[in-house]
């Protein structure tokens, strides 16, 4: 054999060493109590009541006993395992256990209608209405799929959880705002939104 072909092979195995090196393969992470972690950075699972919708597209390391971990950018502030190739449930995406997660119902949190996001005026509105507590029922509709709203954490996007608030039902000119029983028990109206509002103006912008 020439020189020139025992050379190639071993230059091909350094390149995909290396590359496994740089992707993290070198990094095991393993659970210690309720965190993921390698011995640097550390990991837990998501909030209650928060969940992510974005990619996982970065190598990092590998779960002790387990899969491949990837990280949802260069900041690997999340991280999630690779599952296996039959298994039918995702594994749950965890994130680094120094960050802080705002309360849903922090008004430090952006509103989201539709992938649209509500001004200030308007999200502001909306959090008066505390429909938790809420009064006289206005009448209840059937049949309808309401608009349902989302809360968006202040710098991540794909970072999001249910509004506790309610959701929208729009009846002619009417917008009401109210809770969504399903399609059993329909929709209770407990509000109506005032139709020279931002808040009437941004919702109706989105829904029709």
């Amino acid at each position: 054999m020439s020189k020139f072909h025992t050379k190639r092979p071993v230059a091909l195995l350094c390149i995909v060493l290396m590359t496994m090196l740089l992707l993290g393969c070198g990094r095991e992470f393993s659970w210690q109590g309720d965190t993921l972690t390698d011995g640097n950075a550390s990991y837990r699972y998501l909030d209650k009541g928060w969940s992510y919708s974005g990619t996982f597209k970065i190598r990092i390391g590998v779960k002790k006993g387990g899969n491949a971990l990837y990280a949802s950018d260069e900041t690997e502030w999340m991280i999630k395992e690779q599952k296996s190739l039959l298994q039918d449930m995702d594994y749950r995406p965890l994130i680094r256990s120094d960050i802080v997660l705002l309360d849903p119902a922090d008004e430090h949190n952006r509103i989201q209608i539709n992938n649209r996001f509500l001004s200030e005026a308007a999200a502001t509105q909306l959090r008066s209405y505390n429909i938790e507590n809420h009064g006289k029922l206005i009448k209840k509709i059937m049949g309808v799929t309401p608009t349902f709203v989302e809360v968006i954490h202040p710098e991540i996007d794909a970072l999001y959880s249910s509004f506790d608030g309610g959701c929208f039902v729009l009846q002619e000119k009417t917008l009401y705002l109210g809770l969504y029983k399903g399609s059993y028990d329909g929709f209770y109206a407990y509000e109506t939104i005032p139709e020279g509002s931002a808040l009437y103006r941004e919702v109706l912008e989105v829904i029709k």
